[in-house]
């Protein structure tokens, strides 16, 4: 999360007031019930968010049926390729529009020595599960990304991106964070 600049350290400003967070830990296994991995994400306590201090907005589009159904059976006509993917921490990467304070997480070290006497918290750069703006933020970086690659936004499904024609032509629907790849061409 650093590493991303998903927050910045600094003093609470007067009269606001930060949301809370805490760690998700889960154990991975493997068939035989050994572990494979250890796993853990912080949340925001999204639910201490407010309307018009916190949020402004929280809709995100979601790809519809009949679309994924005849994008589907276009690519199984036309024998396009297919990919499913799901998008890892997709939700880390939205940007943040709105000025969001977050208690600092349990076990974070890298405070300023200097500030330590201070009340200090996150303000959030980027969004994080749990916020209630977490998916639109991460539906609005991908559009913008989207947009600068020269796909187009369908009016009639804003999940929907194509770009190109014939056998250059891709189409990309996005579902939360997984996301349905076509094309003619592998």
């Amino acid at each position: 999360m650093d590493l991303n600049n998903t927050w910045t350290i600094t003093q609470l400003p007067p009269n606001k007031k930060p949301i809370t967070c805490k760690w998700l830990f889960k154990l991975k296994l493997n068939s035989d019930v050994t572990v494979a991995k250890h796993k853990a994400r912080l949340v925001a306590r999204g639910f201490t968010q407010q309307y018009g201090l916190d949020f402004q907005e929280t809709f995100s589009p979601v790809a519809k049926i009949t679309t994924l159904r005849l994008l589907l059976s276009l690519a199984a006509s036309q024998h396009w390729h297919l990919a499913q993917l799901d998008v890892n921490n997709a939700f880390l990467n939205g940007s943040l529009d709105e000025e969001i304070y977050m208690q600092i997480p349990q076990g974070y070290n890298h405070v300023p020595p200097s500030w330590s006497s201070a009340p200090l918290v996150c303000r959030l750069n980027k969004s994080i599960y749990g916020l209630k703006q977490a998916s639109r933020s991460w539906f609005n970086k991908f559009r913008t990304t989207s947009s600068s690659q020269k796909y187009i936004q369908s009016k009639h499904d804003y999940t929907l991106f194509t770009k190109g024609t014939g056998s250059s032509f891709i189409a990309i629907l996005v579902y939360v964070d997984d996301i349905v790849i076509a094309s003619p061409d592998k």
